[in-house]
């Protein structure tokens, strides 16, 4: 750690900052300051992240076409800050490829739990694309015929319960949730995926796509919409499946040892600042 922050200006806390978005991808003000500066004011932590940013370190994305949702991703110079740390045969990846798909899917995936939580252990999109399979964990499958939105691994009792995570905005061909079914048929080691759809209509859809190729199997595939999670964080109810009634907290933090507010997802709050919790300012940074 001491090596990189000879970069000029660079503090520990910034290198901190600097993985959590390469884990990430896209992480917007709030969820960062939760994670690294709770105790000080929210404006502290978008003033650091503004001065990051006009070093060329960060930038900020607008997330979707009203750009009322903004999100801090690396850039290459701050990449190539971390990237002594990162294992020598990492693969080169850090750009987000989707900003409002991989913004969704950081929030849900991350849920309440900003910083590591005893009793759940989360691998994301970004690790699985870019970490070689001989670094991930013994309970990540090591494999590259499909690579979900990432994995949840919910420890209780010494037993780690392995949980996919699926975000679909848009239904996709038959073939591909063919594929995706065959998948996870194939993998025991998966009890449950997560899927997150924007419309009851695309629910059904993916969901009778599903029951078709594998139909031993439709009820390890637990659906829920994106309006519900955006409401209720992940007190968000399952819509079908095996656990239909119950919320995606119910099968994430059975292993928690310390509760959290898990109806606010700080990864959804896309406000500047972290500041106001409505967002009518406009970016003043590029």
């Amino acid at each position: 750690m001491a090596n990189w922050s000879k970069t000029r200006g660079i503090t520990d806390k910034d290198l901190r900052i600097f993985h959590f978005l390469w884990r990430w991808k896209i992480v917007p003000t709030t969820a960062i300051h939760l994670a690294f500066s709770p105790d000080n004011h929210p404006y502290s932590t978008y003033y650091r992240l503004k001065a990051l940013c006009k070093q060329g370190y960060l930038r900020l994305e607008a997330v979707g076409e009203s750009a009322s949702r903004f999100g801090w991703t690396l850039t290459a110079k701050s990449f190539n800050v971390i990237r002594p740390s990162l294992p020598e045969d990492i693969a080169n990846g850090f750009r987000s490829e989707a900003i409002e798909h991989d913004f969704l899917v950081s929030a849900i995936h991350m849920g309440p739990c900003v910083r590591d939580m005893e009793g759940l252990a989360q691998f994301t999109e970004q690790e699985l694309r870019n970490l070689p399979q001989d670094r991930y964990p013994d309970w990540v499958p090591a494999t590259d015929l499909h690579r979900p939105d990432g994995y949840w691994g919910v420890l209780e009792d010494r037993k780690m319960t392995v949980v996919a995570l699926e975000v679909e905005r848009t239904v996709k061909s038959t073939k591909r949730y063919q594929e995706v079914a065959d998948f996870y048929e194939k993998q025991p080691g998966i009890m449950f995926v997560v899927w997150a759809v924007e419309t009851p209509g695309k629910l059904q859809s993916i969901r009778s796509s599903i029951e078709k190729f594998t139909p031993k199997l439709v009820n390890m595939h637990q659906f829920t919409l994106i309006s519900d999670i955006r409401v209720n964080g992940w007190n968000a109810q399952f819509r079908n499946g095996l656990l239909a009634g119950k919320s995606l907290a119910s099968l994430l933090t059975s292993g928690f040892k310390t509760p959290l507010n898990l109806k606010t997802l700080p990864g959804l709050n896309g406000s500047i600042s972290a500041y106001k919790s409505g967002v009518s300012e406009k970016p003043s940074i590029h």
